[in-house]
């Protein structure tokens, strides 16, 4: 046999994911067929033996592969030639491998290829592709990050088509061919392993992308290696990071049995025997030790002085410590320990618990890493809000969010939800997970916020206590008392570092001293109390699980409640992660009798208390911002500023410029540049160093409580122990040249009044105006045509849902504007516009501001009807109020000729047209030029251009050499602070002006913000972003909530849900000077989630259209609460001039609202009639108030100990007593296998309030809502037709 054909005989086949089919030849292959005789044989030359003596060695020693290769590519007779010329320019193996060889740039190369008659061009390439068959690598235990060519093959041969989506790519299972794996990090439980291929799919493939993911995974590779060192059974390692060109890999054992959590599932009743119960505990003890040696792990950053390098630090101070360490302490924290991240290899048995690992604890912890990717998501989460301990949700006073005790609370977590699966099974684990999305809540004192354990879980832990398996002196009773008193603890050690040498500290578990406060315990205390479980269990099988009865699960159940979602953003609502905390249950809470009987008696319903239910963090963090360096953008403003003969705006140092020595040095250019203080040493050095003082009061507030402080720098900004807003920002001057992206920016604002921040301004718009086309933040024109209606089947989603949203509208001029006139002129005039202007030649700026206090009515400077016609005339701009005055300084400032403001564009008071007026807000935010929002004003008399209200910005100047100076700033881009937390955005009004809005520039007391499609940019030149606040700056809204931003689908309907209810829940916590605006205040927005979702409504009420398949829109509409936070709500009295809503509808009250939580996949309904059944008008615009035809039943309210649902009054106290009495409307009922008795209804409580003249039917009212078994309500007979208002 030809050894050509021997060698394509032994390839193995490559095939994984959504490569390729490839041949290679496994290792070791090229061993056994290339040897000395079979050289010899195939070379065919008989010359000088000497000669062919040392050819051979020399292709046996160095030039297998290359003798291969060459073996495919030519002749038989040519095959001596060539080997002997490579032998002579010194080719071998070691060169492989070669790509374009005719333009290599090692002359070895070309030369040994340039006998022209022998190797054409095609023979070249004959080489170039054949020689990856060759080189498929070998993973090995010594080695982890691996480079290769986008050619290797790699040894991979999937063993199914699946591909699991995981949160940063795919995740496939492959069999590596054995002799490519090299090394005992194979082998699990004495088992060769299947190996997890997990990939980092880049979805945008623009060039600053796949820099972002090189650069991740990266840091990730570095992360994983450090990893790697820390050696446990119950730890998994990472195989190999892998980059193969511009495609990147993990490689991580498979794990046969899934994760924890599918484990559950897959056993949804485990059959507990006293050795399962032994087999679990000695897993989760497993566990605890693994996460203490991570947690003690000593590391190279943590035993090389201190991680410093030579020439970037000083005494007291780390420079580059490890991603992952606790400052100052080494260690690695997991930071996202979840039941998903537990995985499970099963040695082949499905029902036994086997080895559990802890995984994945890489991608969604290192901030760095998040950055880069979070534009390439896949529509799985990262980070999970379930499992994060309460620091997360307080402020970072009393722990960094490195704290090693961040994953004992998350062990604590897991630990209970294990419990509840071995009693009562995977089942009532869903229904747990259903009403507990979380573990803690957050409380505000007034001047801090303070975490606690969520007295709902503390009632399920007390519940979980009284069953016979899990009482004292019983295995998993101690197990729940270790949750309970050591892992859901709130408290924090207030020094939680010991020190044991200069490098390494520790955390103290408990305290010792008797009575005293109860502290979280660490990784290796968990440990140890469940190795005293162990030690208990040695001879004692029924201490381990005696096999007593369950109570079963309707005690539990009974504490199961329904929550609301909050969040707003749409790709992540079936994920949020919402906060809330029932009360426990009193003599004056409403509880619900178990059955209805004929002796039912009807309660006074007084003093009723509510469930308290509060909005807390998402999944997506609107406090978490991304930072993006925008230098072109820099540069062109920059430009225009020298073409003014501005003074430079970049300093040099002063000689005074006070540094120490170890400042001085400081190179903020080396890859993950930290900065790690002793907070003793920082106070000391302060008083002589600006940069140390900068720090130092950064983080005084810390004194006391940490003893080591963190800086790590994020592209151009520092943030403090990884929290968020960043502490300081890095920026620098054009002619500075730096390895890293760092902002151009001038380090100090300019004066708030001067023509440079205007310029500012004029450059915001011009950028949008030319880069924007594809966001549409420029808006269509007033007065235009809209866009046309016509359907391109090439049109992606986002354009055919644009499309339709722009052919509803016909935008028109408003009815008057401010013609501002010249720059300097005294009067300003109200110009009518008449139906043939046209919208290109009158752009308009509107006007965002608060009024005032009502109070001061007045005072207020309105357009009435007496003064109309000499407003038509002119206005003195001297005797306008404050606010208005700078918004026509500022209209002019932008070239702009009309300004739109509400109080003097719309006639005001008797006679005026606000009610017309007031529903063209969405036509008016729309089409204006751009909005500009008086962030920083209380009322019309305050104005926006006055002087910032904070002290200039701190800053210290650095330069090395003769280098122009770079600058490191105070931090000041708070645009939480400043315009989300701002008087003005807590306006009813406001919400909807911004939402509408293209694009705003927001004048705050600090800065000057813009707002666009594209994000926020600031006056110090930063460009920030966040995808939250990205949904009520969407351009177009609410396109972002009907089309998901992960995929190139349309939003599901459940998101679409969340997201209205939790806008509707947001706005109904927003102020008013006069309450009865709130039905119309939001109109606009309204009618734009009417157009979005193709549905009908009104009155914050959203009906699914008469000819759609969904029939739950209404239910879920109708099924608002007294919100979380409210005592009561309170009914509001409409002028008789105004529209009244309906009872039914939660803007007819004053105060914040919540919803009832139900499955989106389990819904029936047929109580209701809606109130749009006959209208299919997108807005109810009538003058009576519409109503909601519905059948109501009996229903039995008592006090009865054991209640088995929830209602809530909307009024506190004002329920009625025996003379009314309450029925219940049925708006659902959850669909499922139990009987009609047993399911839960979801009901409206009404109550009488008129008999309506037409056919004698009785007109009730709305009173609360709620939730109850079927066997509270009486199901027997029609129930009684009522009219709802």
């Amino acid at each position: 046999m030809f050894l050509q054909d021997e060698i394509l005989l032994n390839l193995a086949e490559s095939k994984f994911g959504n490569e390729k089919r490839e041949n290679y030849l496994p290792e070791g292959c090229l061993e056994e067929l290339i040897t000395k005789a079979t050289v010899r044989e195939n070379l065919k030359y008989s010359a000088d033996a000497s000669e062919q003596r040392l050819l051979v060695d020399f292709i046996d020693r160095r030039a297998k592969k290359v003798f291969a290769i060459t073996l495919l590519a030519v002749k038989n007779d040519e095959l001596f030639q060539a080997m002997k010329q490579f032998q002579e320019h010194d080719f071998t193996d070691d060169a492989l491998p070669v790509s374009d060889i005719n333009n290599s740039h090692i002359a070895e190369i070309r030369q040994a290829f340039s006998d022209g008659k022998l190797w054409n061009m095609f023979r070249k390439r004959q080489f170039e592709n054949k020689q990856w068959m060759f080189l498929a690598p070998v993973f090995t235990e010594s080695q982890l990050i691996y480079k290769f060519k986008r050619e290797h093959i790699l040894p991979f041969k999937s063993l199914n088509s699946k591909i699991k989506e995981s949160t940063f790519g795919d995740v496939f299972e492959v069999k590596i061919h054995e002799s490519h794996q090299k090394g005992d990090i194979f082998i699990v439980n004495g088992n060769r392993v299947n190996v997890a291929v997990k990939e980092i799919v880049v979805r945008d493939s623009d060039r600053s992308t796949l820099d972002d993911v090189r650069t991740a995974h990266g840091i990730e590779a570095m992360a994983l290696s450090k990893i790697r060192e820390v050696k446990h059974e119950n730890l998994i390692q990472c195989i190999a990071a892998i980059t193969r060109g511009e495609k990147y890999y993990f490689l991580f054992p498979w794990a046969d049995g899934g994760n924890l959590l599918e484990f559950w599932k897959s056993v949804p009743r485990p059959s507990l025997t006293p050795e399962f119960v032994r087999n679990i505990i000695m897993q989760m003890c497993g566990l605890a030790e693994a996460l203490d040696k991570m947690h003690s792990y000593l590391g190279e950053a943590a035993s090389s002085s201190q991680g410093r390098e030579s020439d970037d630090s000083h005494e007291g101070r780390d420079v580059g410590a490890a991603d992952g360490a606790t400052p100052g302490s080494g260690g690695i924290r997991h930071g996202d320990l979840k039941p998903e991240n537990i995985l499970r290899f099963s040695g082949g048995n499905k029902r036994e618990i086997g080895i559990l690992k802890i995984a994945d604890m890489g991608l969604a912890k290192h901030h760095d890493v998040n950055t880069r990717l979070r534009k390439n998501l896949t529509s799985t989460r990262y980070g999970t809000a379930r499992y994060e301990p309460p620091e997360v949700g307080a402020p970072r006073l009393t722990s960094p969010a490195t704290s090693r005790l961040y994953d004992t609370w998350s062990m604590g977590c897991i630990l209970l939800e294990l419990i509840i699966w071995l009693l009562y099974g995977y089942e009532d684990l869903v229904k747990f997970y259903d009403s507990v999305e979380d573990y803690y809540i957050v409380k505000d004192n007034g001047q801090v916020k303070v975490g606690e354990v969520r007295p709902d879980v503390n009632a399920y832990i007390a519940q979980l206590s009284t069953d016979k398996a899990c009482t004292e002196h019983t295995a998993l009773g101690d197990l729940l008392k270790i949750v309970r008193t050591k892992l859901l603890v709130v408290q924090l050690p207030p020094s939680r570092t010991t020190t044991v040498n200069e490098n390494v500290t520790i955390t103290p578990a408990v305290p010792t001293a008797p009575n005293a406060t109860q502290y979280r315990a660490t990784a290796r205390v968990l440990c140890e109390s469940l190795r005293d479980i162990l030690g208990k269990a040695q001879n004692d099988d029924g201490y381990l699980y005696a096999g007593q009865a369950k109570t079963g699960t309707r005690e539990l159940s009974r504490l199961l409640k329904p929550t609301s979602s909050g969040g707003l953003h749409p790709d992540s609502a079936q994920q949020h992660s919402e906060r809330s905390t029932e009360a426990p249950v009193t003599e004056s809470s409403l509880v619900l009798a178990t059955r209805m009987g004929e002796n039912v008696k009807w309660p006074k319903l007084t003093n009723v208390t509510l469930t308290f239910s509060d909005l807390a963090d998402k999944p997506l963090d609107i406090n978490v911002w991304d930072f993006s360096v925008d230098n072109d953008f820099a540069t062109r403003l920059l430009d225009k500023l020298d073409e003014s003969s501005l003074p430079s705006p970049f300093p040099y140092p002063a000689e005074s410029e006070q540094l120490c020595d170890g400042c001085r040095g400081l190179n903020f250019w080396v890859p993950s540049f930290r900065i790690v203080d002793k907070l003793t040493d920082l106070q000391w050095r302060a008083a002589k160093c600006r940069f140390c003082e900068m720090r130092w009061t950064a983080c005084s507030h810390l004194e006391g409580v940490e003893d080591r402080v963190r800086f790590d720098r994020v592209q151009s900004v520092i943030k403090m122990n990884e929290s968020d807003p960043p502490v300081f920002f890095i920026c620098r001057c054009r002619n500075l040249n730096t390895p890293i992206p760092i902002q151009i920016a001038p380090p100090a604002l300019f004066p708030a009044d001067s023509n440079a921040r205007f310029q500012i301004m004029r450059s915001w718009l011009r950028d949008c105006n030319d880069n924007h086309a594809s966001l549409k933040c420029t808006a269509q024109p007033a007065g235009g045509v809209s866009m046309p209606s016509t359907k391109n089947e090439d049109d992606d989603l986002q354009t055919k849902v644009f499309r339709e949203i722009q052919a509803r509208r016909s935008f028109k001029l408003p009815t008057r504007l401010i013609d501002v006139g010249i720059k300097d002129s005294e009067t300003v005039k109200l110009y009518k516009t008449q139906p043939d202007d046209k919208g290109e030649d009158f752009e308009f700026i509107a006007l965002s501001h608060p009024w005032g206090d009502p109070r001061m009515r007045d005072k207020f400077f309105l357009t009435t009807r007496d003064n109309l016609e000499a407003h038509f005339k002119q206005i003195d701009v001297k005797k306008l109020p404050d606010t208005f005055k700078d918004a026509v300084i500022t209209t002019r400032a932008l070239g702009i000729r009309y300004l739109w403001i509400d109080s003097l564009c719309i006639v005001q008071g008797p006679g005026g047209d606000f009610d017309s007026e007031c529903k063209r807000m969405e036509d008016i935010f729309s089409s204006a030029y751009c909005v500009i929002a008086a962030s920083s004003a209380k009322g019309q008399w305050d104005g926006f251009l006055k002087r910032r209200s904070s002290l200039p910005r701190d800053s210290v100047v650095f330069q090395r050499g003769s280098d122009p100076p770079f600058y490191v700033c105070r931090f000041v881009d708070d645009f939480n602070h400043d315009v989300l937390e701002g008087s003005l955005s807590q306006r009813g009004w406001v919400l909807q002006e911004r939402a509408l809005a293209r694009r705003t520039i927001y004048f705050s007391g600090q800065q000057a913000y813009w707002e666009c499609g594209a994000g926020v940019r600031c006056e110090t030149l930063t460009k920030m972003d966040n995808q939250l606040n990205a949904f009520l700056g969407d351009p177009n809204f609410p396109e972002a909530a009907v089309h998901s931003s992960r995929s190139e689908r349309e939003t599901s309907r459940g998101k679409k849900i969340l997201y209205y209810q939790d806008l509707y829940m947001r706005y109904s916590r927003l102020a008013f000077s006069e309450w009865e605006d709130r039905a119309v205040a939001m109109q606009g927005l309204e009618q734009r989630l009417i157009r979005g979702f193709k549905s009908r409504g009104g009155f914050g009420v959203l009906d699914d259209k008469a000819e759609s398949s969904h029939k739950s829109l209404l239910g879920r509409s109708l099924l608002w609460h007294r919100g979380a936070d409210e005592h009561s709500l309170t009914r509001i009295t409409f002028p008789p001039d105004r529209q009244k809503a309906p009872t039914w509808s939660w803007m007819a009250y004053r105060g914040g609202i919540d919803y009832l939580r139900l499955p989106f996949d389990e819904w029936e309904t047929e109580d209701i009639r809606s109130p749009w059944h006959t209208i299919e008008a997108r807005t109810v615009d009538r003058a009576e108030v519409p109503e909601l035809g519905a059948t109501a039943r009996e229903i039995a309210m008592g006090q009865a100990a054991a209640g088995e649902g929830k209602v809530i009054f909307d009024v506190t106290g004002k329920t009625g007593g025996l003379s009314s009495r309450i029925l219940c409307v049925i708006i659902g009922r959850a669909k499922g296998q139990a009987d009609i008795d047993s399911r839960f209804h979801y009901i409206l409580l009404v109550r009488p309030k008129a008999m309506s003249g037409i056919g004698g039917t009785i007109i009730f009212e709305r009173i609360g809502a709620g939730r109850v078994p079927g066997r509270c309500i009486n199901l027997k007979g029609p129930g009684l037709a009522v009219r709802i208002r």
